[in-house]
């Protein structure tokens, strides 16, 4: 919140040197071969893939008014290529698989019963010219199996 406005997490300054400084670029050592040279977050909390109002500091003092979601927030803000930035777009859990991860999406039905149904990742990042790339994935894999092999 600044001055009772909510302000996306791109105007974070401390971001884009957490992601550069401080994070490590995946060496494929137990992870899949795409993501040698990368960086992951994943945001385990329900609807960080769904966009709404936020407010950024626009030019000349004043505000700017657009959709995003916390995971595009998060992808401009560290403004790295490198960078993949996972979550879903409605109340969600994560599931364990055998290579990685997949969500699990809560449905509320009548009585207070509750479903859960698979759900689209929601995989974000800023390409080379600093536009966002959004794409959705069934599983993140984050292993090999105890051979080494993928699974």
């Amino acid at each position: 919140m600044k001055s009772g406005r909510e302000v996306s997490l791109i105007d974070a300054k401390a971001l884009p040197r957490l992601v550069a400084e401080y994070m490590q670029d995946s060496r494929g050592v137990d992870e899949p071969q795409e993501t040698v040279g990368r960086r992951r977050i994943i945001l385990d909390s329900c609807s960080q893939a769904r966009p709404s109002q936020v407010w950024r500091d626009g030019p000349d003092d004043t505000w700017v008014d657009r959709d995003e979601s916390t995971a595009e927030s998060l992808a401009l803000a560290a403004n790295n290529p490198k960078l993949d930035v996972y979550a879903g777009k409605n109340v969600q859990s994560l599931h364990k698989t055998d290579r990685g991860f997949r969500m699990e999406e809560h449905i509320m039905l009548p009585k207070g019963n509750e479903v859960r149904v698979p759900m689209d990742i929601t995989h974000v990042r800023v390409d080379e010219r600093g536009k966002l790339v959004e794409s959705e994935i069934q599983e993140v894999v984050l292993r090999r199996d105890e051979r080494g092999e993928w699974i």
